[in-house]
Parts: C-alpha cells; structure tokens; sequence
C-alpha cells in the first residue's frame, strides 16, 4: 500500500483527513448495549467512518490489549493503519510526534475533519480569536495580536509584526477616496497542517474551491525571509536594521514563479 503524499496533495487534508459520516447514519454496535452514553454523544456532529458503522474493533480489541483503552495499536501507528503517512521535508510537531489527538478527536466531532477546535477553511476572514482558536492551543495568540511583534515572531519587517498585518486585513483607499475594509487573510492561505517542503509549514499552492489559486514560493534565511506569491509582488523581509549576510539581495534575485518554469518550491541552488 502507498503510504506517501506529496504536498500537493497535503493542502487539501486539513478538511478531508478524517473519514467522516454523519452522526445521523451511527449504526447498532454491541458495545453501545453498556456504552450507551457514548452512542448518544456520537450521533452528534460528525463522526469518524469506523464510529459510524459501529466499527469499534477497527481500533479496539473488546476483550483487551497492552495499549490505553484497549487500543488494537499505539498512536500513531494505529491512524496509519487506515491513513497515510506524511513523508514531507517539514513536519507539523504534533504530527512528527505522533500525537493526532492533539488537533483530531478520534470519535466525533462537531467540527470539520474531526477538529477539536475551530479552525478556518475560507481564504479571508474578519479576524476572531475564536476562529483561529486550534492553532492558539499551541501557538501564542499575541504573536497574532500585536502590531510590533518584536520577540514573539519572525515574521516581522523590523517592527512590524507581518502575521499582525496579515490576519487583520488594512483599509485601502480607492482613486474616488473611498475607503473599504479588507478581510484578514487566514492560517490556511499560507500554511498546511501536517506537512509541505516549505519552511515553516507554507504550502506551496492555494486550491480555492478545488481551482488553482495561486502558487506560494518561500524561502526563510537568517534574519528574514523572502515569499513569491500570487497575491501580492515577491517580497523580502528582515527582523532588524542589521544587513544580513545571507540576505536574497545579494544572491539571485527572485522571480515570479512562471519566469522559473517550475511548479514547486523556489529553488536556491
């Protein structure tokens, strides 16, 4: 069985990793004749395909096993057994530790891909806490939060913080000297969950409602980064005043990704 995916196909697994079924399609299981309360609980929201069709040995052994909760396998091995695994040169930390329960429940879940928490699938949105409320678990929200940023990211023009900009949109001015709010864009515009060939978890392509977007060429070096992108001109960004040895200024210069001919990562050698 092919285990691997390439990061193409990663962008669309933050909605589609978990097989899911409506709660509403929960069928009779003898487990639930003691676990009834569970069976209540299930029918709620989606639940993953194995709960569902009241597979429950897909993962438990009724009689028991050396593993917590009479589990078949440890996680993550027993997630592998049904998905694939991630062979990308960046990997999530959780997902590099094996820990899929830190963003997955494996039983039901009111939220999409059997999320524990909220997290946004659309390209802009106004900016919530509370949609952003699955990477905050983790991640610190006022990196997120504050206009400067100065030791809470790296991304960041100086004293700028670059994510503050990006989550939170900016007002624009048209010729008419009409102002109109633009929408924040989301973590999943630039990032992928599990893992990409990117620094820092950026995908190398946004798919939006299954057509091609745009493409995302980034490369992180000491003391900033550069980005090419769809959506606004190639960029490149320091953290201080201090010219950087490594900085893209003084290698080849980058270009948009039709002049390279490429259909992935910026190349740097």
């Amino acid at each position: 069985m092919n285990r691997t995916l390439t990061a193409a196909t990663v962008s669309a697994l933050v909605l589609f990793l978990p097989l899911t079924l409506s709660g509403a399609e929960l069928s009779d299981a003898a487990c639930y004749e003691c676990h009834d309360d569970l069976q209540k609980n299930f029918a709620r929201g989606m639940a993953h395909e194995p709960v569902a069709e009241g597979d429950c040995e897909a993962c438990h052994d009724d009689h028991g096993e050396d593993y917590g909760l009479i589990l078949t396998e440890e996680v993550p091995d027993l997630c592998f057994g049904c998905h694939d695994e991630f062979s990308e040169k960046y990997i999530h930390e959780p997902v590099a530790g094996g820990d899929c329960l830190e963003c997955h429940d494996t039983h039901q879940s009111e939220k999409k891909a059997l999320l524990v928490e909220g997290y946004s699938d659309q390209r802009y949105l106004k900016y919530s806490a509370e949609n952003y409320q699955l990477c905050f678990n983790c991640h610190e929200q006022e990196a997120f939060e504050n206009p400067g940023g100065d030791g809470l990211t790296e991304f960041r023009q100086r004293d700028s913080n670059l994510h503050y900009l990006h989550v939170y949109g900016q007002v624009e001015v048209n010729k008419y000297g009409m102002r109109k709010e633009k929408d924040g864009m989301t973590c999943f515009s630039c990032h992928l969950t599990h893992g990409t060939d990117q620094p820092k978890l950026v995908r190398p392509v946004l798919e939006c409602s299954g057509t091609f977007c745009y493409t995302i060429n980034f490369r992180k070096f000491e003391g900033g980064g550069a980005c090419v992108v769809g959506c606004h001109k190639p960029k490149v960004y320091k953290t201080s005043t201090l010219e950087q040895a490594s900085s893209p200024e003084k290698e080849k210069p980058l270009t948009p990704l039709a002049r390279q001919g490429q259909s992935g990562i910026l190349k740097t050698d």
